[in-house]
């Protein structure tokens, strides 16, 4: 299968553009690693450590749209459409073996990847956008073997090229939380990194969480290459608008479905009941949803650390409002 066939099958599957690099390791990500928040430790930095059959990476690109901002609870997009782009990556793979393409995922850095495969640069917010489109996407990795035609020598390289942002700071200027600055993300300040993370978020954060169940991006609302994924946002699905009723993550009558729904639509690896309602007492507070009080007063004695902890913590905020 040459680059031309396998671009064209790729729409198909709803990704939007295709690069290609080389199967080096990234050792410059790798020397980053003990810096990483944990959820990106996991990754593999060696591809032929995963797949040593591997002749070429394919970096597939996917983007979506925003959702319209309410009142109530939010979930940033990313989350709802990452679990119906990976099922369609998975088709995609499943397509090029059937071709005659040896053709597996890989779960390696894919900001670098990309970046190597000439797609884009990362952005002020540590985000790769990629040219043309933005940082609104989604990025799979696929390793190719046999039945791909390498029709030139693919790129190397570490991956951490940066764009010319100039003197825009909007994504600086947006973050909630200070977590963006010149010299880069301290992820230790970035919202998203304290959610669903099992031990209590930080007294500091709580307030700043604001409305957010999950997700933050407000850098990607920001920064002015995603103003197409901003002008052109969706009105959240109804699936979702179920969830954003955080009210029955409290009512242990709704809580069962609740955590049914939340995990067939986010991810099962999010649906760990103690970490949605301990975000979820987080978002009630800030959004001074005092009818919950009743619900969230049994919840201090709750034997998650996290649980209990924001309780207690909510308790006080909704007193003093």
């Amino acid at each position: 299968m040459t680059e031309a066939q396998m671009r064209e099958m790729a729409a198909q599957f709803g990704y939007a553009r295709l690069g290609f690099c080389s199967t080096e390791p990234f050792n410059e990500w790798e020397a980053r690693k003990p810096r990483a928040h944990k959820t990106a430790q996991r990754l593999c930095s060696a591809p032929l450590e995963l797949a040593p059959w591997a002749k070429a990476l394919c970096i597939v690109v996917a983007p979506y749209r925003l959702y319209r901002r309410g009142e109530g609870a939010a979930v940033s997009a990313y989350y709802v459409e990452y679990n119906a782009v990976h099922a369609r990556g998975e088709e995609f793979v499943k397509a090029l073996n059937v071709r005659g393409v040896q053709a597996e995922s890989l779960e390696i850095p894919l900001k670098p990847a990309a970046i190597r495969a000439g797609l884009g640069a990362f952005g002020k917010n540590s985000i790769v956008r990629i040219h043309g489109m933005g940082s609104c996407v989604m990025l799979r990795c696929i390793a190719l073997g046999e039945g791909f035609e390498c029709e030139r020598d693919y790129p190397g390289g570490e991956g951490y090229e940066y764009a010319d942002c100039g003197k825009c700071r909007r994504c600086i200027d947006a973050c909630p939380s200070g977590a963006l600055s010149e010299s880069g993300m301290d992820h230790t300040r970035c919202l998203r990194a304290h959610m669903f993370q099992g031990p209590p978020t930080p007294e500091e954060f709580r307030p700043l969480m604001g409305n957010r169940l999950l997700g933050c991006e407000e850098c990607l609302r920001a920064c002015p290459h995603n103003a197409r994924a901003y002008a052109d946002a969706l009105e959240p699905p109804d699936e979702l608008k179920r969830i954003l009723d955080i009210r029955r993550a409290f009512d242990t009558d709704t809580r069962a479905e609740y955590m049914k729904e939340f995990g067939a639509l986010l991810g099962w690896n999010m649906a760990i009941p103690n970490r949605v309602l301990a975000q979820a007492i987080i978002v009630a507070a800030n959004l001074n949803m005092r009818e919950l009080i009743p619900l969230i007063e049994p919840l201090m004695q709750s034997k998650s650390a996290a649980v209990s902890e924001h309780a207690r913590w909510a308790l006080d905020r909704l007193a003093e409002q």
